[in-house]
């Protein structure tokens, strides 16, 4: 493989042109103009400006118009424009949903509860929990489900667009569960630590698709296909 270096070059002069060469006052509004070498790179501390910032850590969208984040002790569900918070989960209806299922603890509820949130589903009033090697989904209608009684672990589940379906890798394979019926099926057969089928590899997750994103499947829109990588390690 070869790295051609001209290619990445629109792409740096673009970003050199999109902010200040200079940190705005407290309070005041962003600044536009031109990147400098001597704005990045200066052995003056006052000519020197930080661009790095501080991202948001854990946040993430659940529609076109919200995303959830924790703040303090609790998983808020944020209206991107407004700014408008609100809980994300009505922990103590999914407490006492979670505790009718049969084989969970009072300790596996308190635990599954607490990250509750990070499982709602895009688009969706529903929470998909990875708990113990097993999934479990909550619909907002109070239907909870145990989707899985498996000892092998399930990674990178994700709810169908339309709701019907749950997918996940297991043992380097595709699978996919109808949540009315409980049926499951594997849609890939070979896989191996040789062969990867939905999941990526260190390599890709780190270098292209972003770090910790291990992901490598997707529903179309309709629900009625899946796109996934199949990787020969």
């Amino acid at each position: 493989m070869t790295c051609r270096r001209s290619s990445l070059v629109p792409a740096l002069l673009l970003l050199l042109l999109v902010s200040s060469g200079r940190p705005a006052a407290a309070g005041a509004p962003p600044q536009s103009g031109q990147i400098s070498l001597e704005s990045l790179y200066s052995p003056d501390p006052d000519a020197r400006v930080d661009y790095s910032g501080t991202p948001p850590a854990g946040l993430a969208w659940v529609d076109e118009n919200h995303y959830i984040e924790r703040r303090a002790d609790a998983w808020m569900r944020v209206d991107a424009v407004s700014g408008d918070a609100e809980p994300a989960v009505d922990t103590a209806r999914l407490r006492a949903r979670l505790a009718l299922l049969p084989g969970l603890t009072d300790v596996d509820v308190a635990a599954m509860t607490r990250s509750a949130a990070r499982g709602l589903a895009r688009g969706r009033d529903a929470v998909l929990l990875n708990h113990a090697n097993d999934l479990f989904v909550v619909f907002a209608d109070g239907r909870a489900q145990r989707l899985t009684f498996d000892a092998d672990p399930e990674v990178g589940e994700e709810l169908s667009p339309d709701g019907r379906f749950v997918s996940f890798v297991r043992n380097y394979n595709l699978h996919l569960i109808e949540i009315e019926s409980g049926r499951e099926r594997s849609l890939t057969v070979d896989g191996s630590p040789e062969m990867f089928y939905g999941r990526l590899d260190w390599v890709y997750q780190e270098e292209v698709y972003g770090r910790g994103n291990f992901k490598g499947y997707w529903w179309s829109p309709n629900s009625s296909a899946i796109v996934f990588l199949k990787l020969d390690e």
